[in-house]
């Protein structure tokens, strides 16, 4: 029998044990990912989220077992005794795996609260130790410096690790820098280049696009129109794992080193139009096709004038913003060249098409490391990151050729831009890398500060919520 039926009879009967106890079944959702090489194999993390409506049944004590099968070899099976701090917090534990396609099986008994879940699948366990090239170590060596906080009480942050599942926002020096007098036509926003106010003119569009572009609402025109000279930050906050119907000024505290930042205007998606720029950096276009519904899932909540988006390639591409949001899918997939070699370039240069830009502002980074191969420019990048305010969002595409160095400089970009990272392992973890963003973009608001562009080192607290995204500078 093999290890999938013989799984198959255990959890029918297990079920029906469970059904005589009157043991409640908990919905749960399983996220395994590759952390790094060791000597007997792949160190996978597992990570359980319980549904919100099922965590009271968690209690206190819990039981994880893993139970992993090679083909034609015997199951092993490992099993953790946790401790639940936090019911809305995903439960982890690691485990060494054998590289190669293993069927795996979850188990998670509440001992005190009387839940049992089980979850099982097919799981391909990447070989990291030949996947990572030998020069590499030299090449960490090397890393580029990273912004140092300076040292004050309250600038204290958790750095974010390669498969971070949550999104930090660590502040970084706090530097006053000259803010020039917004221009009228950045106001305006009719150059394409200084940021979406509008939608471009068909004289700025390519002939392919011009019947694409899109206007926004009154309501989101109205936001644009009243923050000319105001300064702004992104954040994205949950509750509950869900995200906020409405935020008040008084729900956040937001600070620059010692100084207070008074929140004086909350834009939720209602009011504040959703700015939302897709880097796509891909080796090959084979992949170009799932990548572009990705994409277009994400520009979703920009459709119908409620914000607008830009799509950028790293063959060169650029559509300009204001393209309708249904048409990014075909933009990305109908890319044929696929040449180009310096990512943290592009990165900076979607950065740069925020410049002047009001709203709930994020930097879409989908990238199968290819173009990565040396930690050169990464420095720049990474202060345009800390000094922008729009958290980046990447999105890793696990392969053999994306070094362990990029996936560090790719966190790292999260972590000084406020954003977050995910790696998924191809297009069968697309709905778990969408489901990841998508809470971050629907619970995002544009928050107007007492202070002014170009103050960074921002920190935000919110007290009674959890705090997925949040700019680090005042754009």
């Amino acid at each position: 029998m093999t290890p999938s039926r013989r799984w198959a009879v255990v959890a029918v009967v297990g079920l029906a044990a469970l059904s005589l106890a009157a043991v409640r079944p908990l919905a749960v959702r399983v996220t395994i990912e590759p952390v790094r090489a060791t000597e007997d194999g792949t160190l996978m993390s597992v990570s359980i989220a319980v549904a919100p409506e099922d965590r009271g049944a968690l209690g206190r004590d819990v039981m994880v077992w893993a139970e992993v099968a090679r083909r034609g070899d015997e199951a092993v099976r490992k099993g953790w005794a946790l401790k639940v701090d936090d019911p809305a917090r995903p439960l982890m534990v690691e485990a060494v795996w054998p590289p190669g396609e293993v069927a795996v099986r979850i188990d998670l008994d509440a001992v005190g609260g009387g839940g049992h879940a089980v979850w099982w699948g097919e799981v391909v366990v990447p070989d990291l130790a030949t996947t990572v090239p030998k020069a590499e170590p030299a090449e960490a060596e090397v890393e580029p410096e990273p912004l140092e906080p300076k040292p004050t009480p309250e600038t204290s942050g958790e750095p974010v690790t390669e498969a971070a599942s949550e999104p930090v926002s660590p502040p970084v020096a706090v530097v006053e820098l000259p803010v020039p007098a917004p221009s009228a036509e950045a106001v305006a926003g009719s150059d394409g280049a200084t940021g979406p106010q509008r939608a471009p003119s068909e004289a700025s569009a390519s002939p392919t696009d011009r019947a694409q572009l899109v206007q926004l609402t009154d309501a989101a025109s109205a936001w644009l129109a009243s923050g000319v000279g105001r300064g702004e930050i992104t954040v994205a906050v949950i509750r509950d794992g869900v995200p906020l119907a409405g935020l008040a000024p008084a729900d956040l505290e937001v600070v620059a080193g010692r100084n207070a930042l008074p929140v004086v205007a909350v834009g939720g998606p209602d009011r504040a139009p959703l700015q939302l720029a897709v880097a796509v950096d891909l080796g090959t276009g084979g992949e170009a096709g799932w990548v572009g519904r990705i994409g277009a899932e994400l520009a979703a909540g920009a459709a119908n004038g409620r914000g607008q988006v830009l799509v950028r390639t790293s063959g060169g591409y650029d559509s300009g913003w204001g393209v309708n949001p249904a048409s990014v899918a075909e933009l990305i997939s109908a890319r044929e060249e696929w040449s180009g070699d310096d990512l943290p370039a592009l990165v900076r240069e979607c950065l740069g098409r925020f410049e002047g830009v009001s709203g709930r502002v994020f930097l879409v980074v989908v990238t199968d490391g290819r173009s990565d191969r040396s930690s050169s420019g990464w420095k720049e990048t990474f202060d345009a990151a800390g000094r922008a305010g729009v958290p980046v969002l990447v999105a890793g595409i696990w392969s053999a050729d994306f070094s362990r160095a990029s996936r560090k400089r790719l966190s790292r970009l999260a972590e000084v831009s406020g954003g977050t990272v995910f790696y998924l392992q191809g297009a069968v973890q697309t709905g778990d890398l969408l489901e990841r963003f998508r809470a971050v973009l629907d619970g995002s608001f544009a928050l107007r500060l007492e202070a002014p562009p170009g103050t960074v080192g921002i920190e935000v607290r919110a007290p009674a919520a959890e705090l997925r995204a949040s700019s680090t500078a005042v754009r």
